[in-house]
């Protein structure tokens, strides 16, 4: 297992993280570690789950996973293409995914199904503040100002490298898919031009 090297700040993205495996709920908290724990830990109760007695060890291993080589002690798992992007990364790709290229836009119902796909993905990373770096209001330029109330569960495509909150809205049509690899139950992976689909 991971941990965090320094348990009294912030880890990179300005937040402390958690997907309970048992329910698939998604928490966050821009506080500190305790307040994340007391979230989770209220979680199990109200679902009748026992609290794992390592749960703060199984919380900074998940959220090193999810950050940038570097914040963290342990032997790190991950592959290079396994690695959260940096913000520039994001930028750029998300630059080079829109401009030149008129997508269509799914209806709000769509886009809200897929929305709550993303949020219980497991490539739905959380390892970059999109909120606070305006990365959210970024992409949502590049889709006419769409929003939904979920944007705030919704990171980064770890898959396409861009922020999920302007994916649900559009047909992947134009975006070459060939060569990715989604999860099972990603909307994505069933879009025209995808090796799966």
């Amino acid at each position: 297992m991971q941990a965090l090297k320094y348990k009294m700040y912030a880890p990179p993205g300005g937040k402390w993280f958690y997907l309970v495996p048992e329910t698939g709920r998604y928490f966050e908290t821009s506080q500190n570690m305790n307040e994340l724990l007391g979230k989770v830990v209220r979680h199990y109760g109200v679902n009748k789950l026992a609290v794992p007695a390592n749960l703060q060890d199984l919380v900074e291993d998940y959220i090193c996973r999810n950050i940038p080589f570097g914040a963290c002690t342990g032997d790190d798992p991950r592959k290079p293409e396994d690695m959260p992007p940096t913000f520039y990364e994001v930028t750029e790709k998300l630059e080079k995914m829109f401009r030149g290229h008129r997508y269509e836009y799914v209806g709000a119902v769509e886009a809200k199904n897929r929305a709550g796909v993303c949020m219980q993905c497991p490539k739905n990373g959380h390892g970059m503040c999109t909120s606070c770096n305006r990365l959210q209001e970024t992409a949502r330029r590049f889709v006419g100002g769409r929003s939904l109330p979920e944007d705030k569960k919704l990171g980064v495509c770890l898959v396409l490298r861009v922020p999920a909150n302007c994916l649900v809205h559009v047909r992947l049509a134009h975006t070459d898919l060939y060569g990715l690899t989604f999860p099972a139950d990603c909307w994505a992976s069933k879009e025209e031009g995808s090796p799966h689909g």
